[in-house]
């Protein structure tokens, strides 16, 4: 089986985290399935929207030369071409959040990702949100988010730590990126040393090699999300994978992810009070075996997305 994947998102050397969860889930499909793809990257991110002109031109050539089995579409914008040219084969899409949702406010993105998905066989969405919309569209989908490798992703050092105050939360994500809601974090902070007699540090996910990624999720003691649009949040995965507690907003389907998970909580508001209470909780909650509680839901973990994913490129 031959595969072209499109996506506006992949990891480059001056953006190394970004659409890594795409890159990964490339790989580990073709290791498991043995199949052979190739990968025409709109690097619009470095390149400027340039890029979703060129793809028009090229990606009917390469497709044409190819002759993939299958096409698999990473991100709305990057099926544009299907707007002018509908290849014979079966096209696939995932959408990742910010081209669907219009909470972040892309209409433009939004009214053309409506378009594309009309020319699509099914497309693939992250969590509830993004399947009311689909409805009302009539597309034909399904809820895969991508998975986390639970072989890599797991807790890689033991938490030394000869105070029992001293604790450390996680900022997943670009503070300078208005969407992850940085401001919001801040003010948890400064709410949980009102409330509590925590020494409090913090760090942030962002631009870091995988394995800085595993250690620093490895040796910390809460996740704390505080985004105002997200789709299916990777870190938060990861976080759980190495037995990490998230404490967050309602956002993407981190509350189903983190649904009776120990030492997690999700509030419907956006209120630094009830955030900080509720990290102060999961400071305080034993979360011994949160790990084995993410992986026995059997949704998330790489192997049994992949599962899902070639069947649904069988079907």
């Amino acid at each position: 089986m031959k595969i072209l994947y499109v996506s506006n998102m992949f990891p480059t050397k001056k953006h190394i985290y970004y659409g890594i969860h795409v890159q990964e889930q490339i790989i580990g499909y073709n290791k498991k399935f043995g199949v052979s793809s190739r990968l025409y990257f709109i690097n619009a991110l470095e390149n400027g929207k340039i890029e979703y002109i060129k793809a028009l031109f090229s990606l009917k050539k390469i497709i044409t030369r190819c002759n993939p089995e299958i096409i698999h579409i990473h991100y709305g914008l990057s099926g544009l071409f299907l707007l002018f040219y509908k290849p014979k084969c079966k096209v696939f899409i995932t959408l990742h959040g910010g081209d669907i949702l219009p909470r972040q406010g892309k209409f433009l993105q939004l009214y053309l990702t409506s378009k594309i998905l009309k020319r699509v066989d099914k497309a693939f969405i992250l969590n509830n949100e993004m399947a009311e919309i689909l409805s009302e569209l009539k597309v034909p989908f399904e809820i895969l988010p991508c998975g986390v490798d639970i072989d890599f992703f797991k807790q890689n050092q033991e938490k030394i730590n000869f105070d029992n105050n001293k604790k450390t939360v996680v900022f997943p994500g670009d503070p300078a990126r208005p969407v992850k809601n940085y401001s919001l974090f801040k003010e948890v902070l400064k709410e949980i040393k009102k409330k509590s007699a925590y020494n409090l540090d913090f760090k942030i996910v962002h631009n870091l090699e995988r394995r800085e990624v595993v250690s620093l999720l490895s040796t910390s003691d809460c996740l704390i999300m505080t985004s105002l649009s997200e789709g299916s949040p990777q870190i938060i995965k990861e976080a759980l994978a190495c037995n990490l507690p998230v404490v967050s907003v309602n956002v993407g389907d981190v509350m189903k992810v983190t649904e009776n998970l120990p030492g997690c909580f999700v509030t419907d508001t956006y209120s630094s009070i009830e955030l900080a209470e509720f990290v102060i909780k999961s400071f305080e909650s034993d979360i011994f075996n949160l790990r084995e509680k993410f992986i026995e839901k059997g949704l998330y973990d790489n192997n049994s997305v992949l599962k899902r994913l070639h069947q649904a490129y069988q079907d």
